[in-house]
């Protein structure tokens, strides 16, 4: 019994990273986390202050891009 829980307790996890994961790559914003963790780390280890500055840039574009829709919607 509890060896079935565990395989379903496991299964269940699974199936929900894979619904947050189709859910991402519904919306548009899966690309743009795809180009941020990408981009940021590959910039962290290469040039600190250059990361700093796409960090600030994505949640800018970010934040408008969430403002255009929310303004869409209304």
């Amino acid at each position: 019994m509890y060896k079935c829980h565990r395989i379903m307790s496991s299964y269940i996890s699974k199936t929900q990273i894979l619904s947050v994961i189709l859910y991402l790559f519904d919306t548009k914003t899966f690309i743009w986390f795809f180009f941020f963790f990408f981009g940021f780390f590959f910039l962290f280890f290469f040039f600190p202050f250059f990361s700093f500055l796409f960090f600030v840039f994505f949640f800018l574009i970010i934040y408008l891009l969430k403002k255009k829709e929310y303004l869409e919607i209304v």
